[in-house]
């Protein structure tokens, strides 16, 4: 079994037992869908909301959030609006001709749920935001679903998305279990610095990131 399987395999146990522990958490929030400005897209919303109910708690516990979330009622608004989506406190807006031309898209609106769970008194580093959002969609939600090439030249962790969602997974299995908690709490208190990765790992985020270039490539071979 290569590594890159290990890893998955690894993930997939920590996605179904996650699974299981929302399954039986009673709702801690409310969330609610508006179509009215799109009722062609009203299976869509409904659906939306469902997944949003049900993963929720999963994303709290992805996070390592414990007690009471920031947001209690979350409301989910499907309209006509450029780009994708925008996730603003606890109102998720999307955008009706996105959903109309990716319908099977259901990972994007898991990923702004995300962010309403953040609730970071300040989103910088936006890499490590985002890369937190795409790291529980396509480590937890969507596993397997997205390959995100590494080009040793041209890619750094700091590209945000996807790529920092694979190096903060490869982190995580390799280097220190608690590494998402740690850098969600900090984000949380407004208190991040590139220091928490080597204090967590003994070793600099620069140094891990060259450590991860290696693995991935591999991985490949």
């Amino acid at each position: 079994m290569t590594r890159s399987v290990t890893i998955n395999c690894l993930f997939v146990l920590l996605a179904c037992a996650g699974l299981r522990a929302a399954d039986e958490a009673a709702p801690t929030v409310t969330i609610t869908a508006d179509w009215s400005a799109v009722p062609d897209l009203e299976s869509w919303a409904k659906a939306a909301q469902e997944r949003c109910q049900q993963w929720h708690p999963l994303i709290c516990r992805v996070l390592g959030r414990e007690g009471e979330p920031e947001h209690k009622e979350i409301a989910i608004i499907v309209k006509e609006m450029r780009g994708i989506a925008a996730t603003s406190g606890a109102k998720i807006n999307v955008s009706a001709d996105f959903v109309r031309k990716h319908p099977d898209d259901d990972g994007m609106i898991v990923h702004e749920l995300v962010h309403v769970v953040q609730a970071y008194p300040d989103p910088n580093p936006i890499w490590l935001t985002e890369g937190l959002a795409d790291y529980v969609r396509y480590w937890h939600y969507e596993l397997g679903k997205r390959d995100f090439r590494i080009v040793r030249d041209r890619s750094s962790y700091r590209d945000s998305y996807g790529t920092t969602a694979r190096f903060l997974a490869w982190v995580q299995v390799s280097k220190d279990a608690k590494i998402i908690h740690k850098l969600d709490d900090a984000m949380r208190r407004g208190a991040y610095r590139d220091a928490l990765f080597e204090e967590a790992t003994g070793k600099s985020l620069d140094e891990l990131w060259s450590e991860f270039v290696d693995s991935a490539a591999t991985a490949k071979q």
